[in-house]
């Protein structure tokens, strides 16, 4: 992973850190880079569920949170309160 701020490192599919691009003190904010050997898992390896799914997920939460308000909206103890 690399990123323009915060930290720049190696890290499995898992959220392990495996290394961490810092300076001598420990900092991550430094200007530099790092050349980290990754292991990448053959393609027979099971998918996470945000690789299967993607963002349906996320859609079908907003729709939900969305429906459920308007449900509220609507709804003749939400005018009471």
């Amino acid at each position: 992973r690399a990123a323009n701020t915060g930290v720049s490192g190696g890290i499995d599919r898992h959220g392990r850190i495996h290394h961490k691009l810092t300076d001598a003190r420990g900092h991550p904010f430094i200007h530099g880079f790092a050349i980290v050997p990754v292991y990448v898992p053959a393609a027979t390896a099971p998918l996470s569920l945000y690789s299967r799914y993607g963002d349906w997920f996320s859609w079908l939460g907003l729709l939900l949170a969305g429906a459920w308000g308007l449900w509220m909206a609507k709804s003749p103890v939400a005018k009471n309160a």
